[in-house]
């Protein structure tokens, strides 16, 4: 069963008005956590790419939560293609914001995200510290799904 042209629509319109309304919520959140042990709810839906560059960076950084991403992608690239679900760079996973964290190598520094990478159990368990001005634009120019979303 196809759905209309009027009907794929209003399913775009619904689901992009859903995507604003997670993303002011996770935005909310963020703007009033400022402190290790926050925790933030909702999902960032990014593409290998984009998880590329936030591990790249999350190592420049210093951060403690980064991938070896070539391992990883390895990995990830077998299970999806298994699935037949593997896109190369625009494969997905999704990000779940769990705190601000303000430390690095047990010292104080700018605070920034820690979040779960999901790839539906491929991987494991995935941690990345993401910088928060990353994260705030991931919000701006990504889908956004609040917590228990369906």
């Amino acid at each position: 069963m196809s759905m209309t042209r009027k009907a794929m629509k209003e399913f775009e319109e619904m689901r992009a008005r859903k995507s604003k309304i997670a993303a002011a919520k996770i935005e909310a959140k963020l703007g009033s956590a400022s402190s290790t042990g926050n925790t933030i709810g909702g999902y960032v839906v990014i593409n290998l790419k984009e998880l590329n560059a936030l591990n790249e960076k999350s190592v420049e950084h210093g951060y403690n939560c980064n991938i070896l991403f070539d391992a990883f992608a390895k990995k990830f690239a077998a299970g999806m293609n298994l699935r037949g679900m593997w896109q190369g760079a625009h494969t997905k996973v999704i990000l779940q914001p769990m705190m601000i964290h303000e430390h690095k190598a047990l010292k104080p520094c700018e605070p920034h995200v820690r979040c779960l990478i999901f790839t539906d159990d491929i991987c494991g368990v995935l941690t990345l510290d993401v910088d928060m001005n990353d994260f705030k634009r991931l919000l701006l120019t990504n889908e956004v799904y609040e917590e228990g979303a369906e």
